[in-house]
This record gives C-alpha cells, structure tokens and sequence, in this order.
C-alpha cells in the first residue's frame, strides 16, 4: 500500500508542477495588464503632447488634433473633426505647401505663461523663405492647446503673407518685427477673406494670453486691422 501512494504521488508531480506554472503565468498576466492600465491612466507629458499637435498639424492629421482641443473651444466655437480638417486641407495646408519641417525647438516666452509649454518647428520653403507653426499645450487633467483653432489660422496668416506680400521687408527685422507680422497677417486675411467665410466652421477660439473668448470672422478680421494699424 505504501509503494503505491508512492507511485500515485510521482504520477501526479508533474500536473501540480503545471498546475504550479499556469498560475504563476496567470499572475505575471495580471500583473503586465496593471502596469499598461497604469501607464494609460498616467497624464502624457507636456513635451509629449507638443510633438503629437506639431506632428498631426504637419500631417493634417484633425483626428489627433481633437485629442488636444480643449471642451471649452469646442463648445464656444462648435469646432468637430470634420470642420477642423476642413480648416487645415482649406487654410493650413496651402499656406506651407512647398516648405519642409527641418527642426523643432522649444520656445520660451519673454514672459513665462505657467503650466504651458511651447514648441516651435521651423520650415524651409522652395523659395528660400522660412516660416513657423508653433504647438502650444496647457496643464491639467490631460494636455490640451490653449487655443488649436486661433494659432492655427495666425500661423497660416503668416505664413501666406511671406509669399503674397513680399514688399513686408522687416518681418524677419528686429525692428518692427511685431508691427510687420500684424500688418502681414491682415492683409493675409483679406486676401483669403472669401474662404474663411465659406467654411463650416464660424468662430476661433482666444487663449488665455488674450482673454478666453470665441470670434466670428468678422470679429477677428477687426482684431487684425487693429493690431495692424492702431496706435501706430
């Protein structure tokens, strides 16, 4: 009787031993799901999130760009996925068509804006010309722009007026470099004034920096004309 429970243990070793192994390969499992679950659950990091708005901007990616606006600028301009790509394929893309992203750095403002976090990418043109699209991105539960739809268009703006106005000598100067971009941007507008008003989209969204609000077109061309030439 003894030699047989002897035998009956060793037949049955090996099923304990696999018995053994399933659950240790249960609980590695388990284990390898908590730390993913964990690291989506961990906010992306601002630098991160600047790529990620830079990359798509290029892309004309507007799926992605959603995950960066703000419920605040949805709300106030009624922006969706399809009239952002209608934005960018109608008013971004054209104004860089020709120019290559060649670098990207950090931007840091003369006066620090907390919880924000900025990034420039630098384009070179077939004509020699360089132009800039920045991607800015705020702290909170998840990084969002501070405002998508506004340096979207301003950087288009500037970007077309390189090209259609180059009688703005002093837009790259030190000396006037401000008043020059205002000006630019403008007349890009004016320029461009039938296709703004043609999209689905009616209204832009300010940042922070200038007092959270949404513009109709008409109200942002009438920024523009101040900037341009007010108090000059």
């Amino acid at each position: 009787m003894g030699s047989s429970a002897i035998k009956r243990a060793k037949e049955g070793y090996p099923w304990v031993r696999r018995g053994f192994l399933i659950g240790l390969g249960c609980v590695a499992a388990l284990y390898s799901l908590v730390l993913v679950v964990r690291a989506l659950q961990q906010p992306e990091e601002m630098d991160q999130a600047a790529q990620n708005v830079l990359r798509a901007l290029v892309a004309g990616d507007a799926a992605t760009l959603m995950n960066y606006v703000s419920q605040e600028e949805r709300e106030a301009t009624g922006l969706d996925e399809s009239s952002l790509k209608e934005l960018i394929d109608r008013v971004f893309l054209p104004a860089f068509e020709g120019c290559k992203l060649v670098r990207t750095e950090r931007y840091d403002p003369p006066a620090p804006i907390p919880h924000q976090y900025f990034l420039t990418g630098e384009f070179e043109c077939k004509d020699g010309s360089t132009v800039a699209v920045s991607a800015d991105v705020e702290a909170g539960d998840r990084p969002v722009c501070g405002s998508l739809t506004y340096g979207l268009v301003c950087d288009a703006l500037t970007a077309y007026a390189r090209r259609a106005h180059p009688e703005l000598e002093d837009l790259d100067s030190d000396v006037g470099r401000s008043k020059a971009r205002h000006v630019a941007r403008y007349k890009a507008y004016r320029d461009l004034k039938p296709v703004f008003k043609s999209l689905r989209l009616k209204k832009v969204w300010l940042p922070a920096t200038l007092t959270r609000r949404a513009l109709s077109w008409d109200e942002l061309e009438e920024r523009l004309r101040r900037c341009a030439y007010d108090h000059q």
